[in-house]
């Protein structure tokens, strides 16, 4: 190869990608930045969700911790709009099996 050759050799200025991606929007940085804050807000407020419902516990639970169904039949009686509230209900049967026994 001469040197007049390499030098007539047409320089390229520029890079050229080697894919064209000319069917994506234009503003698809925009839209998967929005997309990504959507679904970390879903689940940051699932999970802020799931922490503030109160656990709703078993008769079985409150059987194995007593002092905890005294003090959950306290609040109940206390107050009596939470009186039919699965918590409420479990705790008093709870307190009546030991009191009474399983088979009474």
């Amino acid at each position: 190869m001469k040197l007049n050759n390499i030098v007539a050799m047409p320089k390229l200025n520029k890079l050229e990608p080697v894919f064209k991606l000319d069917w994506l929007p234009a503003n698809l940085p925009i839209l998967a930045s929005a997309a990504i804050l959507f679904a970390m807000a879903v689940v940051v407020l699932q999970i802020k969700q799931q922490n503030s419902a109160p656990q709703n516990k078993s008769l079985a639970w409150y059987m194995a911790n007593p002092k905890e169904a005294l003090a959950d039949n306290k609040i109940c009686y206390e107050n009596p709009q939470l009186r039919t509230s699965e918590n409420c209900v479990n705790s008093l049967h709870a307190l009546e099996v030991m009191h009474r026994g399983p088979n009474s």
